[in-house]
């Protein structure tokens, strides 16, 4: 079960409780939508639920409608806390490889908070349709993301 955005977090714990796999997160499509602060709010739910995996985060250019802006910020937001709290993290990318791999390019490279390299354990690609050259790029940033 993966939420779409701070409304569904409390349904998909809910319906989690039976003993599905969850993640708890924004969608690109709704990070426009979340109240301000939801990121401080999504780490104490993850706090909260020690099982839940962090997500469905990413970036979308075919939804022009939504900006890519928010959608850089809000993916940033659940990478470091996927990161941070070694939790999965559920990516939704399309039309996006490129700055995808070079946000997670950034993170290993020590971009991220206090200049840690950092990945979460897992990423799930969901919605993945790029090349056979872009996976294998992603991943090459695990391996490099562990031996740092």
């Amino acid at each position: 079960l993966v939420s779409s955005g701070e409304a569904d977090w409390a349904p998909v714990e809910a319906a989690a409780r039976t003993g599905a796999r969850h993640a708890l997160g924004v969608h690109p499509w709704q990070a426009h939508e979340q109240r301000e602060g939801w990121g401080g709010r999504l780490r104490e739910e993850l706090l909260r639920q020690p099982t839940a995996a962090v997500g469905e985060a990413g970036l979308d250019r075919a939804r022009r409608e939504i900006p890519w802006e928010v959608q850089l910020d809000a993916f940033l937001v659940q990478l470091r806390l996927a990161s941070e709290l070694r939790r999965p993290l559920v990516v939704h990318a399309v039309r996006s490889d490129g700055p995808l791999l070079d946000l997670l390019r950034a993170e290993v490279a020590g971009g991220g908070p206090g200049g840690k390299a950092a990945l979460p354990p897992v990423v799930v690609m969901h919605a993945f349709g790029g090349s056979a050259e872009t996976a294998l790029a992603l991943s090459r940033l695990a391996e490099a993301a562990e031996a740092r």
